[in-house]
């Protein structure tokens, strides 16, 4: 798929409930009423289960993360979706031909193809009267109220991982960066959540990364420099990057007027007496 034959219409939640698969790594969320299930090398989830009532009947079934996406000629293909990265919350909202103030919160999440060929930022609005909506966020919450998601922004660079490592992906605290490690390749996207919710794609993106028939932006990645094979990444705040490889702890700088250099960190193994781990067992035991 290339960036001018994108996502045109809309992401829909498709339940379907089967497990196919090795499950490598498991995530509580919804304060644990919910369990996320991970295949090897595959950064988003691809089932769940619901804890919350364990005496109800399918209560522990297990559900496909899999949502569809119409395409152009295309017909229909599946996508599985992230846990949401950003919200916006705008309340008291006086709609046309309404009398009520609702309120209004939108999420941003990762959509990828089953196939894992293509990756977008994909934004489900909920609609809520005021009376009812307790002005309280979670992130979480998002994934569960969304029903139906639109493609934003094309992931233009992402590549699925061939080796046994996969992708390794990491969300900045803020959800504006987004990084994803291929063996020794790391790309960087940045994103303005707050504008990519309001909508406006026309005036977000540069022209040349626009495509207006489709409605649907384009956002390039930023290589790091990199020697290592990356096994896992960790943002410590919107600048600041850390990857565990096989050469030591790396850090990078993304932050503005950085000058974007890598820094190699390393741990004195000799740092710990030998005795502080040989501890003698007289008296301990018995």
């Amino acid at each position: 798929m290339t960036y001018d034959d994108p996502p045109c219409i809309s992401l829909y939640r498709a339940p379907r409930p089967q497990h196919e698969g090795l499950i490598f790594d498991m995530e509580f969320i919804f304060q644990g009423r919910s369990l996320n299930f991970y295949q090897p090398g595959n950064p988003i989830h691809s089932w769940y289960t619901s804890m919350c009532n364990p005496s109800l009947p399918n209560a522990t079934s297990i559900q496909l993360n899999q949502a569809t996406i119409h395409l152009d000629g295309r017909g229909w293909e599946y996508y599985a979706i992230s846990m949401p990265i950003h919200h916006a919350h705008e309340a008291n909202r006086i709609l046309t031909g309404s009398h009520q103030p609702s309120c209004r919160t939108s999420y941003l999440a990762i959509g990828v193809t089953t196939e894992k060929h293509n990756a977008f930022i994909v934004q489900t609005e909920v609609e809520r009267p005021s009376a009812s909506c307790d002005h309280a966020v979670d992130l979480e919450h998002g994934r569960r109220l969304g029903f139906q998601w639109n493609a934003l922004a094309y992931l233009a660079g992402w590549r699925q991982g061939q080796s046994s490592l996969g992708t390794v992906m990491a969300m900045s605290p803020g959800g504006r960066r987004i990084a994803t490690a291929n063996w020794s390749n790391v790309l960087v996207w940045s994103i303005e959540a707050d504008l990519l919710h309001q909508g406006a794609l026309e005036t977000y993106f540069p022209k040349h990364d626009y495509n207006a028939e489709k409605n649907i932006g384009r956002l390039r990645p930023v290589k790091l420099p990199s020697e290592g094979v990356v096994h896992s990444l960790l943002w410590v705040n919107e600048a600041k990057l850390y990857a565990m490889t096989d050469r030591g702890l790396v850090k990078w700088n993304v932050g503005h007027m950085c000058s974007g250099d890598r820094e190699h960190l390393s741990m004195d193994y000799d740092a710990w007496p030998v005795d502080a781990v040989a501890m003698p067992l007289n008296g301990m035991l018995g």
